[in-house]
């Protein structure tokens, strides 16, 4: 089926005769918070109730049986459960959406650094409350509004409203869950063509890009994706939500089971008990815990490239050049090895006329700027002298960070 999701400040009617007209029969739009001065404080604009109202009026005026859904997203700064809790129901009372999926935030660093003064312990405590509050008091607001729920693992709440024959309904799918475009949801794989500002695509198995803006001129950013990739937002987005992996679902889209695909997390589930393998079932967690076990999920070296993000330091060419000066390739290093080769991320050294390959990655603490993974197996006679030269540029790259950081701070 066709389906489409839009800002509802960029919709209006006459966009809506269109899409329909191209046989788009299924519509949502994010809401967050009915809170204009919230959703202005998180980069929405100043989005209105008499906004959503209109609307919502002109799919409720469709001459199509329309399916609509909307979301709602709990502990953005400057909310509170109790405030959150009296705009869903009235979005329950007034506009009747066939769903509404209600979303705990993830935060991001510059999301606790702009928000909570860079505590991540005070944005914890803020969104417990709503943890605590709000799935208990939509229990009995669900069924008052004729409405079901459906609770995920302590991050998504669907509300999916019960028929009413009175209404025009919309022919259903069999696979639609929600209108989250996900593909693990619709049983299949989902290609998704986005427009706008910061909106995203996807083409299943081969890319995902977004759209973006600056100093007026448009450009797309994306990167290329594998199944191992699609594999892994599967588990990531249905262990988020819900406990059980559905094996057949998994296999039939990404043909191989779970085991095989991420041996490590189901070794350590596995040997934590938190896996039961005959059901796919893992026992329930915190939030916050289930976030920790994910990361089993990933790939050492994509949290090395976050890391790197975060502080700031690319490991491009170009980059690790600076971060080794004075140093050049070719150049003979303590213990006998040849910095032979500097490319992103990677450099070779080079002893006994035997090539070996390092991935660079920044260090876990602030003690240590980079570190230096071997890609070969390196002989026992070979390790300690290639251990002095990786000594030597450990110690050039922490010296070059400092002198660059005191610049930094000299400037300002």
């Amino acid at each position: 089926g066709r389906h489409m999701e839009f800002d509802p400040a960029v919709m209006n009617a006459e966009k809506l005769a269109v899409a329909q007209k191209h046989g788009f029969r299924r519509f949502s739009f994010g809401i967050q918070s009915l809170d204009a001065a919230v959703n202005t404080a998180h980069n929405r604009g100043a989005q209105s109730r008499s906004l959503l109202q209109k609307r919502f009026s002109e799919l409720e005026a469709s001459e199509y049986a329309l399916e609509t859904s909307c979301d709602i997203l709990l502990g953005l700064a400057g909310t509170n459960p109790e405030q959150m809790t009296r705009e869903i129901e009235e979005i329950l009372r007034d506009h009747k959406p066939n769903k509404i999926d209600i979303f705990m935030i993830t935060p991001t660093q510059e999301y606790v650094q702009s928000h909570f003064n860079g505590q991540i312990q005070l944005f914890w405590d803020h969104l417990k409350q709503f943890e605590q509050f709000v799935p208990k008091h939509l229990d009995a607001l669900a069924p008052r509004y004729n409405y079901t729920i459906n609770r995920g693992q302590g991050h998504r709440i669907l509300l999916s409203r019960i028929p009413d024959h009175t209404r025009k309904r919309a022919k259903k799918s069999r696979h639609v869950r929600s209108y989250n475009p996900l593909s693990h949801q619709q049983g299949a794989p989902v290609n998704v063509l986005a427009f706008g500002p910061s909106a995203r695509s996807s083409i299943f198995g081969i890319a995902q890009y977004q759209n973006m803006r600056q100093d007026q001129q448009w450009y797309t950013e994306g990167y290329h994706i594998q199944r191992r990739d699609e594999a892994r937002i599967h588990l990531c987005y249905e262990l988020r939500d819900r406990d059980t992996i559905n094996r057949d679902t998994f296999h039939n889209l990404h043909q191989t089971e779970f085991s095989q695909r991420f041996p490590l997390a189901h070794h350590v589930w596995s040997t934590n008990g938190l896996l039961d393998p005959s059901k796919l079932l893992l026992q329930p967690q915190s939030r916050l815990e289930r976030t920790k076990s994910l990361m089993w999920l990933v790939e050492e070296e994509k949290i090395e490239e976050e890391v790197a993000r975060h502080f700031g330091m690319p490991l491009d060419q170009n980059h690790l050049y600076h971060l080794f000066q004075p140093l050049q390739t070719q150049t003979r290093l303590p213990g006998g090895s040849v910095l032979e080769n500097i490319r992103d991320k990677h450099i070779t050294l080079r002893l006994r006329n035997r090539s070996y390959d390092f991935r660079v990655a920044p260090g876990w603490n602030t003690k240590e700027a980079v570190r230096c993974i071997a890609l070969n197996r390196i002989p026992p006679t070979d390790a300690p002298l290639l251990r002095k030269g990786i000594a030597v540029l450990r110690k050039l790259s922490s010296r070059n960070i400092k002198a660059q950081t005191a610049d930094e701070k000299t400037s300002l």
